[in-house]
């Protein structure tokens, strides 16, 4: 079976594909900015929403209901690859805290936004997180998912 990754936080995870998956007694990775978690606005390159970000509440219904949450960063940088190691280690280390600090687990996986990363970030990434996504699909049969419309986007998205 597929495991669907997904990015950014946005509240239609919730709202669209929560509910479908949840028929099916299936869970997913959902990998969060953790700035935006409860607001509504717009991530870099700013090219489309403004989005409705999930809430920690949902966040909290999700994990109770088995999924996983990943960091995707504190605010979700456009060029994570130019980043300063300063600013690299404040982008994994809080967003790492803010999860462990507000909903009460540790997360394992951090997903690079728009997978840019250097070499020597990648290490650093790997002191925080044991698992970092790599470029593309995560691993064969995974898929990644970004803001859903509407159940038929879902469905077209994966497949159904």
């Amino acid at each position: 079976m597929r495991t669907l990754w997904f990015d950014d936080g946005h509240a239609s995870t919730f709202n669209v594909a929560y509910p479908r998956m949840r028929k099916q007694n299936r869970t997913g990775i959902i990998a969060i900015v953790t700035s935006m978690v409860g607001k509504f606005g717009k991530l870099p390159p700013r090219r489309r929403g403004p989005f409705q970000f999930i809430t920690v509440k949902q966040l909290l219904e999700l994990i109770e209901e088995g999924w996983e949450v990943a960091s995707h960063t504190v605010t979700h940088p456009f060029r994570f690859d130019l980043l300063s190691i300063e600013d690299t280690v404040y982008e994994l280390e809080e967003s790492k805290k803010w999860i462990e600090d507000n909903l009460d687990i540790v997360p394992e996986k951090f997903v690079v936004p728009r997978h840019l990363i250097r070499e020597d970030q990648m290490k650093i990434a790997r002191k925080y997180y044991p698992y970092v996504r790599p470029l593309g699909n995560p691993i064969k049969g995974h898929k990644i998912i970004h803001h859903l419309r509407d159940e038929r986007a879902f469905n077209s998205r994966i497949g159904y």
